[in-house]
């Protein structure tokens, strides 16, 4: 592994930790929800990657996404705040990702693959700010 590549791992769990902590003190009893099924989906996909590797997961993975995405799909219907159906917004194009690279494997470049889990910024970015500005005008309680 190189150092760029250490460092890029490195600021993204710092990031992903940083949003779930914000999320989760701030949030209210729906940050907290959203904090454990997030962390449960990040926990299955690493076991799958570690058990099975990469190549061989990605249906469970995929699986995992779109259980992932149901779930805040219907949190955010549930609930007074704006942020759970931005992060499904994001969310929803990483699993759109995967659908297409199993029904054509050979047609989707490993670019947008690879570039898939860029998503997870700004849909972290959007749980966190979100939160804080629920809290803002007192929807987090």
């Amino acid at each position: 592994m190189s150092t760029v590549q250490i460092i890029t791992a490195l600021a993204f769990w710092l990031f992903f930790f940083a949003s779930l902590a914000i999320v989760s003190i701030s949030g209210g009893q729906t940050g907290k929800k959203f904090t454990l099924l997030l962390v449960a989906a990040v926990g299955a996909t690493f076991i799958a990657n570690w058990m099975l590797g990469s190549k061989s997961a990605q249906i469970i993975v995929l699986g995992i996404d779109l259980g992932l995405l149901a779930l805040v799909t219907i949190l955010a219907l549930y609930k007074s705040r704006y942020w759970p159906l931005w992060f499904s917004g994001f969310h929803s194009i990483s699993v759109a990702t995967g659908i297409a690279h199993l029904a054509f494997p050979v047609g989707i470049p490993e670019i947008y693959i690879d570039a898939s889990g860029f998503w997870a910024l700004p849909a972290l970015g959007a749980a966190a700010a979100g939160v804080l500005l629920d809290r803002r005008a007192n929807l987090a309680v």
